[in-house]
């Protein structure tokens, strides 16, 4: 097993701090409140805004988006736990980004 320099565990320890610095978002497509929504989040993360988008053609009625934000810190992660988690209380949710049309609606 190869051993590492207290300068390379620092800088290591240095680039794990920077990644659990980058903000990332989640788009839930299913109906809830803010109010809602935490119970399935750990604390690193959080539901920012809810609001309706309008029906489509062929739809009846609007659908019903949630927009997360946090930021993954150890295994609190959003592909590895948040989005499963959201999911085992049939809230549906997928990683977006700041480009997403949705986030234009929303004050980050």
């Amino acid at each position: 097993m190869r051993e590492y320099t207290n300068r390379e565990i620092r800088a290591m320890a240095a680039a794990n701090i920077e990644r659990e610095k980058i903000k990332r978002y989640a788009l839930v497509t299913s109906r809830t409140t803010l109010e809602q929504l935490p119970a399935y989040m750990p604390a690193n993360y959080e539901a920012i805004w809810t609001g309706e988008d309008a029906a489509r053609p062929g739809e009846k009625a609007p659908s019903y988006l949630a927009v997360i934000a946090g930021h993954d810190v150890a295994g609190w992660t959003l592909d590895d736990y948040v989005i499963p988690r959201l999911a085992s209380g049939l809230y549906f949710a997928n990683e977006i980004d700041l480009s997403h049309p949705v986030m234009k609606r929303v004050s980050v």
